[in-house]
């Protein structure tokens, strides 16, 4: 048997990145997480997060000093990150008052890492957007798991992905190729899904941040879902999205995309190691150095 877990250190740095540059770049003082459940698997994501964007601000102000003295960057390093565990996954009215605290506080991005519990953050979002006005972000959010992208188009910045679908195929690749019973042993029955893998001599990827050809397959699942169902699930025509998702990752400098491209390569490569936050001395010392 051969089960299937992600880096959530990894999805989480990734989105800390984004998000903390963005904050950056835009002058806001603070970047936001809304959190399901209190386990491991979630400190490791909420360790993940705090560890990456730390990394953006250290980044911005070495690379971007004009930038060093406002927004996010001036902000203690421990009141930059705010943070909230609801205690569900399902609950969307926790979601969305959790993510409003945030915004009003001045949150640039707010990551969802609970579920249906943080289309909340969209809720709370799309209220800003129409109180002022707003075409686009910022504020914007990120999604987690899937690609979230076609939720709110031009708010939405990115999803974190981590493929399930695809450790299906890989799994039946190494029994295929023969190699099914190396991997069991080779991870002792538990393989871990990062940016990059190699198992039994097999090099995959499970996990990344969303891009607009990802956008275009979620889309379709979405249509064909809309056919089965018999009704709406897309909030606007599947061209519309893709306008809006485009113009939107458009208008942001393309050096924080640059910058968010080449930290997802160096984890790759190895040449960054995102530490793990699964224990609770771990998350405890995050707590005492992020907040």
């Amino acid at each position: 048997m051969l089960s299937v877990e992600t880096a959530e250190n990894e999805e989480g740095a990734i989105a800390g990145v984004l998000a903390g540059l963005i904050a950056a770049y835009y002058g806001y003082p603070h970047v936001g997480v809304v959190f399901g459940m209190e386990f491991p698997d979630l400190w490791n994501f909420e360790g993940g997060y705090k560890w990456g964007v730390d990394w953006a601000v250290n980044w911005t102000i070495k690379n971007h000093p004009e930038l060093a003295n406002k927004g996010i960057c001036a902000t203690p390093r421990r009141e930059r990150v705010l943070w909230t565990y609801t205690g569900t996954f399902t609950d969307v009215t926790k979601g969305y008052e959790a993510a409003k605290a945030m915004y009003e506080k001045g949150a640039a991005v707010v990551y969802n890492v609970a579920g249906g519990t943080g289309i909340g953050i969209s809720v709370a979002l799309k209220e800003i957007a129409e109180r002022e006005g707003l075409e686009m972000g910022p504020p914007f959010w990120i999604g987690v798991d899937a690609d979230q992208d076609w939720i709110l188009p031009g708010f939405t910045i990115a999803s974190t992905i981590a493929r399930f679908d695809l450790a299906v195929y890989y799994g039946a690749k190494l029994a295929m190729e023969g190699k099914f019973r190396d991997a069991v042993q080779e991870t002792g029955g538990k393989l871990t899904f990062r940016l990059a893998t190699k198992v039994a001599g097999l090099e995959f990827t499970g996990l990344s941040l969303s891009t607009l050809d990802d956008l275009d397959e979620f889309i379709q699942m979405g249509i064909e879902a809309e056919k089965i169902l018999g009704k709406k699930v897309l909030p606007m025509p599947p061209d519309e999205i893709k306008s809006k998702v485009k113009a939107m990752r458009e208008s942001i400098p393309g050096w924080i995309w640059d910058v968010v491209n080449d930290f997802q390569e160096k984890i790759r490569t190895g040449e960054i190691v995102v530490p793990v936050f699964e224990s609770e001395e771990a998350i405890n010392k995050v707590r005492a150095t992020y907040g």
